[in-house]
């Protein structure tokens, strides 16, 4: 039995009775084959994670397909954080996860920012709910000590024997010896699980040791403390990855020795690479971190992870995905094929999100990418949204985009070979205050146009080059008045030059 000091010491939790052997009985979906109770109240899901890194593209698709399960039935979506294997979490990871999913759009309506009718949400601070549990199932017969040492993982059994005992030489045992390494869970004859993607799933060819619910010194198992917690939290369906199917009848065991309906079951099939190999580093950025940092817009990256085994419906690029995809969202539409991601789709879906983007916003979004929080001091001027709004236009990302701006902000002026006699025609028409906007900077090309006696690139190739030091970018008409702006309104402790001081400084580079 746990230590007063033990993480999981003081129970709150009655005994509950004796387990139901009972097979379930569910009805199936329609038109679909597969299997589901029938839903009385409002559904409560959760998102689980464990704060060991930074929240990646499949568990972000899994607290999605959560979320829109939520929302789809007017239900609630906890977030639970499963920080039970200290050794392992990373200081800071919960609260980094929890910001990754707000920027996603998926707020959670229980957690432990939140709060809520059924918290703490940190597995670490429950340990209270945990030995309330363990005594109900200890009372109830179902769990035994194992003094088998460390060599006898929660997934290989107990080779010495200890489920064996009789409860008089148990109890002899405890008296003698009461640090007891482990306890196990005794399973029943149960050894299937209904499933909504898979229908019932059987494991009894497969081998099934009595699983460690309490580690040596008191700490609750991850198998334990998530079948608890879903009990204890009134979830109604677990929508989780299916690397958890194993786990599911055990976990169902053990809700039914403490009296509880276990939820229903929804798997999800893992997300691969394009090669085929499970999703890792080596197939892009999976971090959604990183994706953010990149300046990839959170409603291009919702969209990318409703195509994860799912047909989502067409959003329009600059609208708000997550009503549309509450919506329309039906779990039996769900594949049972694990997904492919595909970085090029996802690249695809931002550049056509960015340039749906209003400037002023996406001037906005660009203030928080981390390369250029601190350029533009208090306030950003509007000329920079209109830039960026031309940068986007050739490319994917808002960094790139910021990139590019920033590049030909800095430029140094470039003379093409022979370019001299058009330059000095640009230079002279060119207003001292600058242009104003592109049917000005029209005007002026027919004039120079017409004076140089050049046309195409003949004419705007050797500007091109001085105004911005590339061989191809951002149209001229919109670019140079753009230019002109930034030199009369700099960003904060820069000078930026005028379209006049880079021609004449290309005129001058030979």
């Amino acid at each position: 039995m746990p230590a007063a000091g033990d993480p999981i010491a003081n129970p709150s939790v009655p005994p509950g009775p004796a387990p139901a052997r009972d097979r379930i009985t569910r009805p199936t979906l329609a038109g679909s084959g597969r299997r589901e109770a029938p839903v009385h109240r409002p559904p409560r899901v959760r998102f689980a994670p464990a704060p060991t890194g930074r929240l990646h593209l499949g568990g972000a698709r899994t607290a999605l397909v959560n979320a829109l399960f939520a929302r789809a039935r007017g239900g609630t979506l906890v977030l639970r954080i499963e920080d039970t294997d200290p050794e392992r979490n990373l200081p800071g990871a919960d609260e980094a996860i929890e910001e990754d999913l707000l920027w996603l759009g998926i707020v959670p309506d229980e957690g432990p920012t939140e709060g809520g009718a059924f918290g703490p949400y940190r597995q670490s601070e429950r340990g209270p709910v945990y030995g309330g549990a363990f005594e109900a199932l200890r009372a109830a017969g179902r769990l035994y000590p194992c003094w088998c040492g460390p060599e006898a993982r929660a997934e290989s059994g107990c080779p010495g024997g200890c489920g064996g005992l009789a409860e008089g030489e148990r109890e002899r045992r405890l008296a003698r010896e009461p640090a007891v390494p482990a306890w196990r869970f005794r399973l029943g004859e149960q050894r299937e699980v209904a499933d909504l993607l898979r229908g019932r799933v059987s494991f009894r060819g497969a081998p099934a040791p009595d699983p460690v619910v309490l580690r040596p010194g008191g700490r609750p198992t991850f198998l334990f403390a998530c079948a608890v917690d879903d009990a204890e939290m009134k979830i109604t369906h677990v929508i989780r990855g299916e690397d958890h199917l194993p786990n599911a009848w055990k976990q169902e065991q053990i809700q039914r020795a403490l009296g509880r309906e276990p939820p229903q079951w929804l798997h999800l099939p893992l997300v691969l690479g394009p090669d085929g190999a499970p999703l890792s580093k080596r197939h892009g950025s999976t971090a959604i971190g990183d994706l953010r940092d990149r300046g990839v817009p959170w409603e291009a990256v919702v969209m990318a992870l409703a195509h994860l085994g799912w047909t989502p419906p067409r959003v329009e690029p600059g609208r708000d995905p997550w009503p549309e995809l509450a919506a329309r969202f039906r779990p039996e539409r769900l594949s049972r094929s694990q997904p492919v991601y595909d970085e090029g789709r996802l690249l695809h879906l931002s550049g056509r999100w960015l340039r749906a983007l209003p400037p002023e916003e996406l001037a906005r979004r660009s203030a928080e990418l981390a390369g250029f929080r601190d350029r533009f001091g208090g306030s950003v001027p509007p000329w920079w949204g209109e830039l960026l709004a031309v940068c986007v236009l050739s490319r994917a990302t808002l960094g790139e985009a910021a990139a590019l701006a920033w590049e030909i902000l800095e430029a140094e002026p470039r003379r093409a070979d022979g370019g001299g006699e058009i330059l000095d025609a640009w230079l002279r028409h060119w207003p001292e205050s600058g242009l104003p906007g592109a049917e000005d900077f029209k005007r002026l090309s027919a004039r120079v146009a017409e004076e140089a006696g050049a046309a195409g690139r003949a004419l705007f190739h050797p500007l091109r080059l001085a105004l911005t030091g590339r061989e191809a970018g951002p149209a001229l008409a919109v670019l140079a008045p753009l230019l002109d702006r930034a030199a009369q309104d700099p960003p904060r402790g820069r000078r930026v030059r005028s379209c006049r001081e880079r021609i004449a400084a290309a005129l001058g580079a030979r």
